[in-house]
């Protein structure tokens, strides 16, 4: 077995100050612990715990197309990087540029980039998955969104609540109500993390659902194309509506059957508004109208921003594909998960970079009153410069007492680009 021997100074890390006891400089960094950090001295073993100011980090939400091309950009070992897709003085080099600029600012405390389930599910079936993981982990420092359906609960059973009281609306879209971790907390230098094994049987189970998620968006594309509607806000109400009944109807259908437990997310969601009106003192008889007349309620629908956002998205989908001459395709495998989360996370999010045709639709001014309750910027890769703006500006407009209490903390602040081995 082999012998791994440690000496004081191993577990210290940079900076290094005179120790206040024995004024050696020798007073490295031992942990930092959320709101303190610690130093301790490798010669006389002095140790002494420091306080920390607040801080109020931007939450940066990246897409998953995002973390695979920073991937692929700083990881020698994959295809892309191997045929110089991502070297210096291409245009594809802003992969590069791009992680630099976000793990410099994630490092310095001032931004976190939360992973979620959509990550894990899209990064699974990769023969790259391990790398994939290392890279969201990396820029979120394992701070995640909840699950998406517990989040959409949430919201819903809030509104419920409210809703059978007669009282007016209000959701918290507090952030840190929504991932496990602490958001605004300095984090330690030292990142743990499980290798995960994916099964063949997982991503079996994965691939399917995409399947069958994909032949369902096939069939609201040609219903789409049958029954054109032209305006925006008739495809949105359309889809509002029909989204719920669906739901209510597969609710009873489950129910009847017994089957509640096996049931899709969102009927389990209708599950719970029944328990809460039961609990509220609606009668069983009076509960499938109470359920309808609920979920069907304009002013439920404003408020509750999953069901809002999705719509408006498959409403702008449904309106370019119907438009004359539109040589728009079926929507790909990705569209539904694109969807889900974009309607799902945008109300937690100071920022979010998506692809350029969700960037497009939610800048529509069409779009923006109804998005407008949430303040999340959007970016987009056709427009990296000026995500890279917003990046610098996050920087540039820091507190000074801030950069150097990172300073005095971290050190000098420099992006991992070796988070795979030798890259560029």
């Amino acid at each position: 077995m082999a012998t791994i021997t440690l000496r004081p100074k191993d577990l210290l890390s940079k900076p290094f100050f005179p120790c206040p006891s024995c004024e050696k400089k020798s007073f490295g960094r031992l942990m930092v612990c959320g709101r303190h950090y610690v130093r301790r001295c490798y010669r006389c073993g002095h140790t002494e715990s420091f306080p920390l100011p607040p801080l109020k980090k931007k939450i940066i939400y990246l897409d998953q197309f995002a973390v695979s091309n920073m991937m692929k950009a700083i990881n020698p070992v994959t295809d892309a990087h191997r045929k110089g897709v991502f070297a210096k003085g291409t245009i594809e080099e802003r992969w590069v540029r791009l992680f630099e600029k976000l793990d410099r600012l994630s490092k310095m405390q001032l931004i976190v980039c939360p992973y979620a389930e959509y990550h894990e599910k899209e990064s699974m079936p990769d023969r790259h998955f391990q790398s994939l993981k290392r890279m969201y982990e990396q820029l979120s420092g394992t701070i995640h969104f909840r699950d998406a359906t517990e989040i959409r609960s949430s919201q819903v059973y809030a509104a419920a609540i409210c809703w059978i009281r007669g009282k007016p609306i209000e959701l918290d879209f507090e952030p840190q109500r929504v991932v496990y971790g602490k958001l605004d907390e300095w984090g330690d230098t030292i990142l743990v993390t499980i290798k995960r094994k994916v099964t063949d049987d997982q991503v079996k189970r994965l691939t399917n659902f995409r399947e069958q998620v994909h032949e369902t968006m096939k069939q609201i594309f040609t219903g789409w194309k049958l029954n054109p509607r032209r305006k925006l806000d008739e495809y949105r109400k359309r889809h509002l509506q029909t989204f719920w009944h669906e739901n209510l109807d597969q609710y009873s259908s489950y129910g009847q059957r017994g089957l509640l437990d096996a049931a899709p997310a969102n009927v389990k969601i209708v599950a719970g508004v029944c328990n809460i009106f039961r609990v509220e003192g609606i009668p069983d008889n009076q509960l499938p109208q109470k359920m309808v007349t609920f979920f069907l309620d304009p002013a439920v629908q404003a408020q509750v921003p999953y069901g809002g956002l999705s719509a408006l998205l498959f409403a702008c989908l449904a309106r370019e594909a119907t438009a004359p001459n539109s040589q728009m395709l079926c929507p790909n495998r990705g569209t539904y998960y694109d969807v889900e989360m974009i309607a799902t996370l945008l109300p937690y999010c100071d920022a979010m970079f998506i692809e350029n045709k969700w960037h497009e639709y939610l800048r529509q001014p069409s779009s923006v009153k109804l998005r407008s309750p949430f303040h999340a910027e959007l970016f987009c890769p056709g427009k990296m410069d000026v995500f890279f703006a917003y990046l610098d500006d996050i920087e540039r407009n820091a507190n000074p007492s801030h950069i150097a209490q990172v300073a005095k903390v971290y050190g000098d602040i420099q992006p991992y680009l070796k988070l795979f081995g030798q890259s560029n």
